[in-house]
Order: structure tokens, then C-alpha cells, then sequence
């Protein structure tokens, strides 16, 4: 059974803001914003899996820099 699949841990919203250290509605405003992946259970139920609190607290990637824009000189005579 090489396919098998382990089971990722889910938290509540509380369990979230206590893992975090901070309250519920910081944890909403993440989910709502896309920056805490979670699933929704039913109409009412959210559940954040373990792996997004990685990607939350991962530091974010540099931008990539900007181009240089070109500056056409021309010459009125």
C-alpha cells in the first residue's frame, strides 16, 4: 500500500488563534483575505489545515525587480 495517503491535521478557528497567539477574529480576517488556507464544514464550521500555518509564517518571497524603463532622448532642433 505504497498510494496510502496520511491524514493532515485540522484546527478550529479557536485552536488556530491559540496556536497563533491571537483571537479569533485575526484569524477570520486571515481566512477571509486568503492568507490562511482553510476548508469549510457545512454552512458554519471552518477548519485550517496544519500546512497553512506553515505557509503563513514562511517569509515571503522578494519581488522580482523591476525593469528599467527606457528613456527615448530626442533632440529638437
Amino acid at each position: 500500500m505504497e498510494n496510502v495517503k496520511t491524514a493532515e491535521t485540522y484546527y478550529t478557528v479557536k485552536e488556530a488563534a491559540e496556536i497563533l497567539k491571537t483571537n479569533t477574529s485575526s484569524i477570520y480576517q486571515l481566512v477571509k483575505t486568503g492568507r490562511l488556507r482553510a476548508a469549510r464544514i457545512g454552512k458554519r464550521s471552518i477548519r485550517i489545515p496544519a500546512s497553512s500555518f506553515d505557509a503563513l509564517l514562511s517569509p515571503a518571497p522578494a519581488p522580482a525587480p523591476a525593469k528599467p524603463t527606457r528613456r527615448i532622448i530626442t533632440k529638437i532642433v
